[in-house]
């Protein structure tokens, strides 16, 4: 399922519409007192693309087998939950570092299938 109304930042952007799925699953019921938690799940998926892209692109180009790397992977995971520690804690949000750790694995799984895997040739 993709995100109704996505703003234009989202609309054909496939992998932050699975992460924002993924937010949903696993993290969203912790926004429940937030107004504004479509925009913060937005702008989490949004981030956690940007996360992945800024880890497997060098100069535009796919690290070939980037999902076989453990250092990217590992770096990945890092940023990730940095991001979602620093947006817990800057709008309040309660804790579950065993959700938070799923919700981590599953975005790096989810890019695994989403994101490109071998170096695309330029023309």
């Amino acid at each position: 399922m993709f995100i109704s109304s996505d703003p234009e930042s989202v609309e054909g952007n496939l992998g932050a519409n699975v992460f924002y799925e993924l937010l949903t699953q696993h993290w969203q019921p912790a926004f429940s007192q937030k107004s504004n938690k479509i925009k913060l799940t937005i702008e989490l998926s949004l981030e956690i693309d940007a996360i992945i892209r800024l880890h497997i692109f060098s100069y535009d180009i796919v690290v070939k087998e980037w999902q076989n790397n453990s250092s990217i992977e590992y770096q990945i995971k890092l940023a990730i939950g940095n991001l979602l520690f620093d947006a817990g804690a800057i709008h309040h949000l309660p804790f579950d570092y065993e959700k938070m750790d799923e919700l981590i694995d599953a975005c790096v799984a989810a890019a695994k299938i989403y994101y490109p895997t071998q170096p695309v040739e330029s023309e």
